[in-house]
């Protein structure tokens, strides 16, 4: 219902929409300004209209009697508005400086209100799919609850003393069984890093025997070549001695 224009921009920024309560209820009939879009983006911006107005361009048929007990009735409602408004204050104030939680959803819903929740399926009161408001009939506030310490009684002390005692003495024990375990281990470890070295340095001296040997070897072939060489040489002459005798 957007027959009236106006009066203030919702939270949004836009224009409010003029609605009327359709539903069954004590406000049913009232006129209220609320965010004119959809569910899924709508603020929590609500305000009732003004009934005087409203009454006067919805109910000018009516008799003076229907219409002054209307007034009366809207007059009753709005004595209401403004307790339920002061009352939401005052748990607010309270709230606050208790250090709860004050955001507007989590305080208190109460009819009329601007604090109503911001939820989707619940905004200015509305059941989902619906933009009329109704009336909450009841709210509650939820304080935080401490928990409360279990004291031991003296006759279990002593016991608690002793076991304690007795796991402290049982843990130590673990303890050092886990140290001298870890410590042998590490002996182990310690033996075997000797062993591997003295093993290495076994496999360099072999190592550096085979290479002398190798060298060895090789001066013994540089010989065994050069007497070849020298007993070829040798072999020329005597052939080309043999040939001077023959031709003699």
């Amino acid at each position: 219902m957007n027959n009236s224009q106006s009066p203030t921009l919702c939270r949004c920024g836009i224009a409010a929409a003029f609605r009327q309560v359709r539903k069954t209820g004590p406000n049913e009939g009232r006129f209220f300004w609320n965010c004119s879009r959809v569910n899924a983006t709508r603020c929590d911006f609500f305000k009732w209209a003004v009934e005087d107005s409203a009454l006067s361009t919805s109910d000018d048929y009516k008799s003076d009697d229907e219409n002054e007990e209307r007034r009366s009735l809207l007059g009753k409602r709005r004595k209401e508005e403004a307790f339920w408004m002061n009352k939401e204050e005052e748990i607010r104030s309270k709230r606050q400086r208790k250090g709860y939680d004050s955001q507007p959803d989590k305080i208190i819903t109460t009819p009329g209100s601007n604090a109503a929740s911001t939820h989707e399926s619940d905004t200015i009161h509305a059941t989902k799919y619906m933009l009329t408001p109704s009336t909450p009939t009841s709210f509650v506030i939820s304080s935080p609850i401490s928990p409360t310490p279990i004291s031991i009684p003296l006759y279990a002390q002593s016991v608690q003393e002793s076991f304690v005692d007795k796991a402290g003495e049982e843990i130590i024990s673990m303890l050092r069984n886990y140290l001298a375990k870890q410590e042998r281990v590490a002996n182990g470890y310690k033996l075997a890093r000797d062993e591997s070295r003295e093993k290495l340095k076994n496999v360099k001296r072999e190592m550096d025997l085979l290479m002398n040997q190798v060298k060895s070897l090789e001066k013994e072939c540089e010989l065994c070549r050069r007497e070849s060489e020298v007993l070829k040489a040798e072999n020329v002459l005597l052939q080309k001695q043999l040939v001077d005798v023959k031709k003699v």
